[in-house]
This record gives structure tokens, sequence and C-alpha cells, in this order.
């Protein structure tokens, strides 16, 4: 195999991203804009004259490992990799060098030689006209839209960075989750604000009386909407909210070439939230092993 290592500072940005943009399996995650908001720290494999890429996060806190940050759901090898790379041998490497390794490979990496968890995603082709759509959404879905139009809620629509939805999540269902602290927040509003200015992101918010009851964020780039954060108050659960604002971006964006991904999670009742709007099941591998000795393997994730 033949690649070179890079450092971020090393890395041609617009190379890179061009890369990216161009693979088959083009997920906004592995876009150097992305990962600079995600995590503190990455470095990149690289083939001849980027051909393709693999980012891979570090964190070297007590120990040196590779990791896959929060935000980002599925990484590289991206471009045109299959001729070039062993995935095994390039684990085994990094194995050696790094005290743990974990990472979640994009679409295109499935029937490898290693030891790795299926994860699944949701998503939803938009190719179709928005009435053939709506046909295939599951009949919970349709009863909850007849109830957020009864209950008149107002769809807005803006490019900004709200806190309000971020703030909401985080005192209520963000409670229970041990791994989300203050840097996680910091991501999120660093993630959308590097798409926002590139005219890549926007928010859509369900208000009844007047008040923001849900929301959601999306990033639109290269064809693909990513759901990238969202979150319905308990009102706006009552009232069919955020069945209503994924129905609005279905409808807005029907007829398009374009992939909605819901970002869906190996959560029950998420992905039987996502898939109640006709979303397809798409399976994602990682790869995870750990040499750090206990008791740190159990304070390091």
């Amino acid at each position: 195999m033949k690649f070179d290592k890079l450092s971020r500072s090393e890395i041609e940005e617009e190379r890179w991203n061009q890369c990216v943009l161009d693979s088959e399996h083009f997920r906004h995650y592995g876009l150097t804009y992305y990962l600079d908001a995600a995590c503190e720290e990455w470095f990149g494999l690289i083939g001849s004259d980027y051909s393709w890429v693999w980012p891979l996060p570090t964190n070297r806190a007590m120990f040196k490992r590779i990791f896959q940050p929060l935000l980002a759901q599925q990484l590289g090898p991206f471009g045109r990799w299959k001729q070039e790379i062993d995935i095994e041998a390039v684990v085994s490497v990094l194995s050696k060098e790094y005290w743990s390794v974990n990472m979640k490979f994009n679409e295109s990496v499935q029937g490898i030689n290693i030891e790795s968890k299926s994860h699944r995603n949701i998503e939803l082709s938009l190719q179709a006209p928005y009435e053939e759509l709506r046909k295939r959404f599951n009949r919970n879905v349709v009863s909850n839209l007849k109830k957020a139009e009864r209950n008149a809620l107002i769809i807005e629509e803006h490019a900004g960075f709200d806190p309000w939805l971020v703030d909401r999540f985080k005192s209520e269902r963000g409670k229970s989750i041990s791994e989300l602290n203050s840097r996680f927040y910091e991501h999120v509003e660093g993630v959308y604000k590097s798409f926002s200015e590139r005219g890549e992101a926007v928010t859509f918010e369900s208000l009844h009386d007047g008040n923001k009851v849900a929301g959601v964020m999306i990033l639109k780039c290269n064809h693909r909407l990513l759901l990238f954060f969202s979150h319905s108050t308990q009102i706006g659960r009552n009232l069919g909210a955020m069945h209503a604002l994924l129905n609005h971006v279905i409808k807005t964006h029907a007829e398009r070439f374009e992939i909605l991904d819901f970002e869906g999670s190996n959560d029950e009742k998420l992905a039987f939230f996502y898939s109640s709007f006709g979303g397809e099941e798409k399976v994602y591998l990682q790869v995870q092993n750990s040499k750090i000795p206990w008791p740190f393997s159990k304070l390091i994730k």
C-alpha cells in the first residue's frame, strides 16, 4: 500500500474536500470544515494525487488513541480506495501505534475480515413526487400530520444558528445522556455555523401559539440532506410537531436528486420513527479494539 500520512496542517483542503464530494459514498462528516468543528485534532491518510482520503481523529489525553467523534456517525475512507487499501492491514498498523482504535466506516466498507459491529442508518430518496413519497408514510405519521394540521402549527425556516434548540435539548433529553458535556454542545454550534457560513445549513422550527415547540438543523451539501440535530418539547410531541417538520422537509425537497439522511441510530424507537417516513435501512461497520489497561479503560471511551 502506498499512501501519505499527513497532519491537519499539511492537508490541501480543496483537494481533500473535492475527493470527499466526488466519493460515491459522500458523507458530510469527511469534509475538513466538519472535522475541524467536530473534534480537537485529526490527521489523514491520503492516496496518490488525492485519489482517496481517510480522516482519523485523535486524542492524546493519557493514552494516544484513534476515536470516533460523537458528532461524526461515519468516516472514511472516501474516494477510489478499493484497489489500493487493505482495510485490515491499516487497522493492524494503527492498533500497534495507538492504545485504542475506534472507527466507524462509511457504507463503502463491507465484508472486512476483522471483528466489527454493524450499525444502521435510515435514508430516504427524495426523487419521487411528494404524493408518492407520502404514500410510503406509515399510519402513525399520517395520524400525527393530521393532528399537527388541526393544531395550526406554523413552520419557520432560517439559516442562522438558534441557541434555543440546543438549550432545550440540553435541559431536557440531554440531561439523561452522560457523554454529552459542554464541549459537545460547542461542537454542535461550531459544525452548524461552519456549514451555515457556506450557505449549506438550514433550521426548521415549529411554532404553536407563537412558541417554539420543535426544531431540526439540516446540513445540505452535495445532494444530501443530513438531519444533524433535532429536538421536540413535550408539547411538540403531543402536537405532532416533529412529524410536521420532517414532512415539510420532504415536501420542500421532493422531486430532487437528493437523499434525506435521518442519521438513524440503533435505538429501536428512533429507528422506527425515521423508517416510518418510508426510509431505507443502510448498514455501516465499526471496528473497535483497545489495549488501555483497567481501570483507565472504564474511564476512557
